[in-house]
């Protein structure tokens, strides 16, 4: 018969580290990897791995579209913007407004 999706696919890179369990979905981490290439994020996905209780800290704030994800304050608009629409898409449209408000008035 014709496949059927069950859950987000698996990661493109295997398994998932077993401490980034504790701060995302299976489906964040994919999302995670597929951002690494994205200009300024090649490292993100061992960033998280290095530091998942500083990650855990930021994807559960109210507001993440008024802090910097950790370890990344250079990150320009439109990459805050990536990283938030990706790992809390809750937020998204928060984040976006934000944006055009800054470059649009």
């Amino acid at each position: 018969g014709p496949p059927t999706l069950k859950g987000p696919p698996p990661p493109p890179g295997g398994a998932v580290p077993e401490q980034v369990l504790s701060v995302m979905s299976v489906g964040q981490w994919a999302e995670c990897q597929r951002m690494q290439e994205a200009h300024g994020l090649a490292q993100l996905c061992s960033d998280i791995e290095a530091g998942p209780d500083r990650w855990r800290s930021w994807l559960s704030l109210d507001r993440p579209e008024l802090a910097d994800p950790p370890g990344y304050q250079a990150l320009d608009p439109f990459q805050r913007m990536l990283v938030l629409g990706r790992l809390r898409p809750d937020r998204l449209s928060y984040c976006v407004s934000m944006f055009l408000e800054a470059h649009l008035g």
